[in-house]
């Protein structure tokens, strides 16, 4: 064993339970007593192998360890043994595989061994250098590569540490007294969060809390301004983890890229990935956006078969994880950081254009339907924070898409995230277009709408007081965007119960609209069914019922006798006409 116990290991009991379930199960169409846990690089599986070895070193005659980084490395582990075990001496030189091979066939003949190969990242490296799995002994491999069936093995992945796991593993490893736990736990929590729960990430991170002396609470400011280069940082463990984060993810990037046939797209698109959610990034999202995407990256999206070997080199070295069900991407927040900051910052703002122009394009521009509806709720989560990011580098796509999805959130009831959106579209449009600018002043009425939603109502009137300012100085005053303005600075008075202000409002829209539109238009239509309202409102019974007549006449003519709308508005003349006859 090239390490020693790790005193700080902590969880995992279950995965190690089924861990010595695997390898000693004896199953038809199996590879028997042959495991290869796999997952992304820093989540522990060295760490898993050695704990797995100190657990259940009585049950085994003979342990042997050796590494796989290469072939090299996995050949001098094989002569080690032969060396060590007494079984080579006296025999002739032999060439490295032959030895590897001659110790393989010993091994066969032994009882009750364990053999850990280590970091069996390219499967070509143990090409028939494996043990028989019929008797004899364990194997246990570890690799970043999913695919354990091409070692070939049962694979057993190795998920990340669960967050009270990951918060002990920070406290202790920070050196947080005993006494402070408890105050500390929350801000351990936060931080966890942030580390994406990765057991090489925590151990850097307490190795930084511990050589600058610092508390729990002092360490995530500084983090965040300086993240590179804290995951740049060695852990300075002498528990099997001899590179920083950085350096352990881009070891395996490095291998993707340097692969002939598709390394450069597999590369391209983990850069994309980078800038998407981390959490699930939908193929369909993907294909649904990539008409807004540079040539080759929709080249390589909408190419299934380039598209698809370019995931598998990824999948490979764990940078990103394939759900078949979901048919979706996962990557980690830290892979996506790393590449990120690898980036020039022409190369991020490119980037960004194209995550942009990802979600202009996949995102529904209506949703009338319940198809579009339906389409717009699959796909908020993939484009909303990956659109503010990218909003960062401010441009006039930026502003109306985010004003487009804060849109859809406000009409599916998600105000809060709305109003978010919606305030930064309006942001970036001011700065770029100026305030009287018609996209400038879409969003404006799309915040105040939102406003207005969440109860805000003088922030939703100071709003469309402005807009319908700005409207009728450059389109005019009877233009249809300077009545829908004043419509609906109507309707938010009437919410505010200034119902004579209203009344005006209406009055004047219903007049405009009848010379522009018609008489029998539906937006005049509309316009009368509105203002019968607000007379209703006022007591102003008489007027009332006399336009609901005139508006329920029209839109019978219009429509049908049996049209909703029709009954709506029967339902309400009705009404009026019971109100007319009690007075």
């Amino acid at each position: 064993m090239p390490y020693e116990r790790n005193p700080y290991f902590l969880g995992r009991n279950e995965l190690l339970i089924d861990l010595s379930q695997k390898l000693q199960e004896t199953n038809p169409k199996r590879y028997n007593h042959r495991v290869a846990i796999y997952g992304t690089g820093g989540v522990g599986k060295t760490q898993i192998a050695i704990e797995y070895v100190y657990r259940h070193e009585k049950h085994y005659n003979d342990i042997y360890w050796i590494s796989a980084s290469d072939q090299a490395a996995l050949l001098s582990g094989f002569q080690d043994i032969g060396e060590k075990t007494g079984w080579l001496a006296g025999i002739a030189a032999l060439k490295p595989v032959e030895v590897a091979r001659a110790v393989i066939a010993w091994l066969r003949l032994q009882e009750n061994w364990l053999l850990i190969i280590d970091n069996l990242d390219d499967v070509s490296v143990a090409d028939g250098l494996l043990p028989a799995t019929q008797n004899g002994g364990h194997t246990l491999i570890t690799t970043r590569n999913p695919n354990a069936k091409n070692i070939p093995a049962e694979g057993l992945e190795i998920p990340l540490l669960s967050e009270n796991d990951s918060a002990d593993l920070l406290c202790i490893r920070s050196d947080i007294m005993e006494a402070q736990l408890a105050t500390s736990r929350p801000t351990a929590n936060e931080i966890v969060r942030e580390l994406g729960y990765l057991a090489l990430a925590i151990e850097n991170a307490a190795a930084f809390i511990r050589s600058a002396n610092l508390n729990l609470i002092e360490f995530l400011p500084i983090y965040r301004g300086s993240r590179k280069q804290i995951l740049s940082r060695p852990s300075g463990s002498k528990h099997a983890y001899p590179h920083s984060i950085v350096v352990t993810f881009l070891l395996s990037f490095d291998k993707v890229k340097s692969d002939p046939k598709y390394g450069r797209q597999a590369s391209i698109l983990l850069q994309l990935l980078a800038f998407l959610n981390p959490d699930e990034i939908l193929i369909d999202f993907l294909r649904a956006g990539s008409a807004g995407l540079s040539d080759e990256l929709r080249e390589i999206i909408d190419d299934k078969f380039i598209f698809h070997e370019a995931l598998g080199q990824l999948q490979q070295f764990s940078l990103i994880r394939k759900s078949r069900e979901k048919d979706s991407i996962v990557i980690h927040r830290l892979i996506q950081a790393v590449v990120r900051d690898e980036l020039s910052k022409a190369e991020v703002e490119q980037y960004c254009r194209d995550v942009i122009e990802l979600c202009y394009s996949a995102f529904p521009t209506s949703w009338e339907s319940n198809e579009t509806r339906e389409l717009g709720r699959k796909f908020q989560n993939q484009v909303m924070e990956p659109a503010v990011e990218a909003a960062n580098i401010p441009s006039e796509r930026a502003g109306i898409t985010l004003g487009r999805i804060g849109d859809f959130l406000r009409k599916d009831g998600k105000w809060k995230d709305a109003q978010r959106l919606n305030e930064d579209s309006c942001k970036i449009l001011q700065t770029l277009l100026g305030n009287e600018h018609q996209d400038t002043l879409t969003s404006m009425e799309n915040l105040a709408l939102t406003y207005g939603d969440r109860g805000k109502l003088q922030d939703a009137a100071d709003l469309q007081e402005r807009v319908l300012e700005a409207r009728k100085q450059t389109l005019g005053e009877e233009h249809p965007s300077t009545l829908t303005a004043m419509n609906n600075l109507a309707l938010t008075y009437r919410l505010q119960g200034k119902l004579q202000g209203v009344a005006g409002l209406q009055e004047r829209v219903l007049e405009a609209t009848k010379r522009t539109l018609g008489e029998e238009h539906p937006s005049t239509l509309t316009a009368m069914n509105n203002l019968a309202w607000t007379y209703e409102a006022l007591e102003r019974t008489g007027q009332a019922l006399s336009l609901m007549q005139q508006c329920t006449d029209r839109t019978k003519q219009v429509l049908g006798e049996n049209h909703a709308v029709v009954s709506d508005r029967n339902v309400t003349l009705r009404r009026l006409i019971e109100k007319s006859r009690s007075l």
